[in-house]
């Protein structure tokens, strides 16, 4: 992440495993500021029945009630061989 503390961009890598251990791997690339922050994600693979996965997705973040942490709203859009 790069920024002033206000405004600023990320980039990052995630992994979401399901519960029987498959996942889906994504590269997320996004930002924030005074509408806080948002991202998109690229589906790079997964492993299990999201082998060879595509697909894209976003991030959104909301308000926390916590000072310490954030929340945010992700939708994954998968499409498997």
């Amino acid at each position: 992440a790069e920024g002033d503390g206000s405004t600023g961009s990320s980039m990052g890598y995630s992994v979401y495993t399901m519960e029987n251990g498959d996942s889906i791997h994504a590269k997320f690339d996004g930002g924030w500021g005074s509408n806080g922050f948002s991202a998109l994600y690229t589906i790079l693979g997964g492993s299990g029945k999201y082998e060879g996965a595509k697909g894209d997705g976003t991030v959104t973040g909301v308000q926390s009630p916590w000072e310490t942490s954030g929340i945010v709203d992700i939708v994954l859009n998968v499409s498997t061989p």
